[in-house]
């Protein structure tokens, strides 16, 4: 009796050894307390055991540095996230201000453009004697990928692109949009080399009046063969050639000026 009484002591003590580790095992996974269960949910997860004891052998060694290693990428995930979010908000400003830099170009190549096309219309009335000319953008959805174009409707005659005119006309058509340009940024002095060479006597004249007209404030350097022109200067220089070598007469009276080598 003494020896299966010891025996039994020494049986109790080692399961109570086994309860402690196993509670203090339970306590490490997170359970203060062991689970209270049925014989038959015990012996359902008896047979699981194996199971779950083989996928965790194929599953490896653990990587001890696996939390430590998750929390090191996570805050890096948040820092590449926050600096994504910055770059996204500057290429937004970029773009909107893109945006205003175009539509500000627009606005200001549309004013001019139109301003252009006003005073185009104005002297090709003048040099024409009441024509009608206006100026066309080649492409009016987007102005920057298309030229302009120059229409011009002679008294008597349809409307026609400058590129289909004559020589005279297209000399009153350049002459006139040459005119417009100087309004919208004023130089000191305008240089016109024979720009009356393909015009009739009648165009001569009101081109002749047009630079006599505007010629307050500025200069006009008008080199020309036309009396028309040159009766109108204020002073005059003639060029000759002997020998090879250009030669200056100046100055020439106004009343001279037909007369000039």
């Amino acid at each position: 009796v003494s020896e299966r009484l010891r025996k039994a002591e020494v049986e109790t003590q080692a399961k109570v050894s086994r309860r402690d580790f196993l509670e203090e095992d339970l306590k490490r996974l997170g359970w203060e307390s062991p689970l209270n269960v049925e014989g038959a949910q015990a012996d359902e997860a008896k047979e699981w055991l194996p199971r779950l004891t083989s996928e965790l052998a194929k599953l490896g060694s653990t990587n001890q540095l696996a939390i430590e290693q998750y929390g090191q990428q996570k805050d890096s995930y948040k820092q590449l996230s926050s600096r994504l979010s910055q770059l996204e908000s500057e290429k937004l400003a970029i773009l909107t201000f893109m945006d205003e830099v175009e539509r500000e170009k627009r606005r200001a190549f549309m004013d001019v453009y139109a301003k252009a096309n006003e005073e185009f219309g104005f002297f090709f009335a003048k040099l024409t004697g009441g024509g009608r000319g206006r100026l066309q953008l080649q492409n009016e959805e987007d102005p920057f990928s298309g030229g302009v174009d120059l229409l011009s409707e002679f008294p008597g005659k349809g409307q026609r692109i400058i590129s289909s005119a004559s020589g005279g006309e297209r000399s009153v058509d350049a002459s006139a949009f040459l005119f417009a340009i100087s309004q919208l940024q004023p130089a000191p002095f305008h240089l016109l080399d024979e720009v009356d060479a393909h015009l009739d006597p009648l165009n001569v004249e009101r081109l002749a009046e047009l630079i006599k007209e505007f010629s307050a404030g500025r200069q006009f350097i008008v080199i020309s063969l036309k009396d028309a022109i040159i009766d109108r200067a204020e002073k005059i220089y003639g060029v000759y050639v002997e020998d090879g070598v250009s030669g200056v007469v100046s100055p020439l009276l106004p009343s001279q000026g037909g007369n000039a080598p």
